[in-house]
């Protein structure tokens, strides 16, 4: 069990890097139990974290009534020194979030990986709040027990003042929504100059890593307890390992009709050879591993209600983590909202195509690129089992993926020394069961 550091903690009786307007009382007014109870019982359920988080409680009904008349008992003097302001008529003092995201619940992660992303997110917030000029509400108070009087895991923050900015966004002029993108990205260049020597979950402000834990938004096959690893191979070796595990242990417990045996076959033969790769496979340098924000969207960036241009905070750091720095650029939710828009006729498609090519020449110099194109073969040992069972194996051409992939790589001739060997043996299987298309027993492995 890790020793979460208390000093993770802020305390708003300091200075607080907190943008907030003027209409802010920051003297703490003194706020009654009474008072916080209701405040709780009532406010906008939009102020709170999106209510799939219900599912974390165990009297998901009554959770905020729990929050209210047992949270307060060990965070009385936290709440006394809360600020008041009105938004749209909506008294806020503070927010309470409830941890566990319907992503983690839904999929029945053990507890102690629900436990291990709640404290790294605390642990995170603390460490961009002390290293980066990123505006991040403070937390002050939490109790990571989900069997607590409130019936969940719970943090209690900071409340921006201001609004999403997925609430303003499509009445902003494309010159405001221009200048915005460029601040988000400028945050984005922020966190990937984070320095660290291996990969993993942040777990106190100074940037400590523990074992690495699973994205909050995107499935993942990886189990708990794995990491920090320290190079490309082995960032690789984790994914693939835990993909294979996940595949036997479907098949074996007839969970999955879906998921041919030939799947096993395929990934115990990446995993071989994964494990040839010299530790710095695909980069000429040792490789970099920095902090990226898991879920960075409209959604979770406040904007100022006197100017939409002026970025207040960024909320929602669940499930971010360091990474090797090629593996982060495949996360950008931003940019997904902006194509959903576009696709949807809400965006001018010519306006869409602008922003993307903004962030392309603000971020692709910093961003590294391997010779090897191990964004693509980390998509491939890590499919979750769950679009397998939503589309099948067949349509997810997992075979032909792994194709154009290796072709791609021997022709660049970018393979070391006796790297090659591994992928090859696993290409030629592949184009031989493409052929046959039905039973074939080669070497010690049946082809199906």
């Amino acid at each position: 069990m890790i020793d979460w550091p208390l000093s993770i903690l802020h305390d708003r009786s300091s200075s607080s890097t907190t943008t907030t307007p003027e209409a802010c009382t920051l003297g703490y007014p003194k706020l009654s139990r009474a008072s916080a109870t209701s405040l709780i019982q009532n406010t906008s359920s939009r102020f709170w974290r999106a209510t799939t988080y219900l599912l974390c409680s165990s009297k998901p009904q009554s959770w905020r009534q729990n929050l209210a008349s047992n949270a307060l008992h060990s965070t009385e003097e936290l709440i006394t020194r809360s600020f008041s302001w009105k938004s749209r008529g909506v008294p806020i003092w503070w927010a309470a979030l409830l941890a566990g995201s319907i992503h983690g619940n839904v999929r029945g992660f053990p507890p102690e990986e629900l436990e291990q992303r709640f404290l790294s997110e605390i642990a995170t917030i603390a460490y961009v709040r002390k290293n980066t000029t990123i505006p991040v509400p403070a937390v002050l108070h939490y109790d990571a027990d989900p069997n607590n009087a409130v019936g969940a895991r719970y943090m209690i923050m900071e409340m921006l003042c201001g609004s999403q900015l997925s609430w303003c966004w499509l009445d902003l002029t494309p010159q405001q929504r221009r200048e915005i993108h460029a601040k988000v990205i400028s945050w984005e260049i922020e966190l990937l100059n984070t320095s660290f020597p291996a990969s993993g979950c942040i777990v106190d402000e100074d940037g400590t890593l523990g074992p690495l834990c699973q994205s909050s938004l995107h499935l993942s096959n990886l189990r708990s307890g794995l990491g920090p690893v320290t190079s490309n191979r082995d960032y690789l070796l984790v994914h693939c390992s835990s993909t294979l595990a996940r595949f036997e242990h479907t098949l074996n417990s007839g969970e999955s009709s879906k998921l041919p045996p030939r799947a096993v076959t395929w990934l115990t033969l990446a995993l071989s050879a994964i494990e040839r790769l010299s530790p710095n496979a695909g980069v000429n340098e040792p490789p970099r591993f920095s902090l990226f924000h898991d879920q960075l969207e409209l959604s979770h960036i406040f904007v100022s209600p006197d100017d939409p241009t002026e970025l207040i905070g960024v909320i929602d750091w669940e499930g971010s983590r360091v990474a090797p720095v090629w593996h982060t650029r495949v996360h950008c939710m931003f940019l997904d909202d902006v194509r959903i828009e576009a696709s949807a006729g809400v965006l001018q498609q010519e306006e869409a195509d602008a922003l993307v090519e903004q962030r392309r020449a603000m971020l692709e110099p910093r961003m590294a690129r391997t010779r090897m194109w191990l964004e693509r073969l980390m998509f491939l040992v890590d499919i979750p089992i769950e679009f397998i069972e939503f589309r099948g194996w067949d349509a997810f051409k997992w075979e032909d993926k792994y194709l154009t992939w290796y072709e791609y790589v021997r022709k660049n001739e970018v393979f070391g020394p006796g790297e090659e060997e591994g992928f090859g043996y696993l290409a030629s299987l592949i184009r031989k069961y493409k052929e046959v298309g039905k039973f074939q027993r080669v070497g010690f492995f049946k082809i199906f």
